[in-house]
């Protein structure tokens, strides 16, 4: 393997293998080691079944309470912050998952699943992600295919196609760029979320070289991944 495509390789990995180290080191609220990065009172508030990694409806309605809860106390200030249609996106009934991934990424803790959930409201109102369609984007970052829904992977699951090599980055549209990978990440996460983990990530790393590999791009598109659509895709596949 290049070193530039084990350097990605092990970046990718390691980010998105946060959340399963954490949950994977992390033992019932009972027997949690004093080292480990989980809240003990928080865990145990929740109590969510850590060998699912699931929650119950009235688990998730607790935290459908802090967001409502936190929303209230803004006031009038709410819309400074998040937009209305972000907080339906959010909140919506039929898709209790929604909430649920952020509190399994926040391993049970309250505190921080309400943190990551209102930095990912702050995220879709800055980035505008859900006014965003096909035609924002320029024609060439669809005929350079750097990123692209691609069929279905072995086990039938919906797959997100990356093309290393063609993700490059360019000074002037660097930021059209960046809101272009969130869409289609957006994208994936909106046509097939019937659950957690119901997508897949594939990276091809074909033909790729130092020059190919630009950090701070990918650094991006990991962190969209885990901080604003956590549990969204089951696998990372090189």
């Amino acid at each position: 393997m290049p070193p530039s495509q084990g350097a990605l390789v092990l970046a990718v990995q390691d980010q998105h293998s946060q959340l399963h180290n954490k949950l994977n080191h992390c033992s019932p609220p009972s027997v949690c080691p004093a080292s480990s990065t989980c809240s003990l009172e928080s865990l145990d508030a929740l109590d969510i079944d850590f060998s699912g990694y699931r929650m119950s409806p009235k688990q998730i309605d607790s935290v459908r309470d802090e967001v409502n809860k936190h929303i209230k106390e803004l006031g009038n200030r709410v819309y400074d912050h998040y937009n209305q249609c972000d907080i339906d996106w959010l909140l919506d009934p039929k898709k209790p998952f929604q909430l649920e991934r952020f509190a399994i990424s926040a391993i049970g803790s309250r505190v921080n699943s309400i943190d990551l959930i209102t930095r990912c409201l702050a995220w879709r109102k800055e980035s505008k992600i859900m006014s965003l369609k096909d035609t924002s984007f320029p024609s060439e970052f669809y005929s350079m295919a750097g990123i692209f829904s691609y069929s279905y992977d072995s086990t039938g699951t919906p797959m997100l196609y990356m093309r290393v090599k063609m993700i490059k980055k360019y000074p002037d549209l660097d930021h059209h760029l960046k809101s272009f990978l969130a869409y289609q990440i957006s994208r994936m996460d909106s046509s097939s979320n019937k659950d957690l983990f119901s997508w897949s990530v594939l990276f091809d790393c074909t033909d790729i070289g130092i020059a190919n590999v630009q950090l701070d791009i990918m650094k991006y598109l990991i962190t969209v991944l885990n901080d604003y659509f956590p549990c969204g895709g089951e696998f990372l596949t090189f």
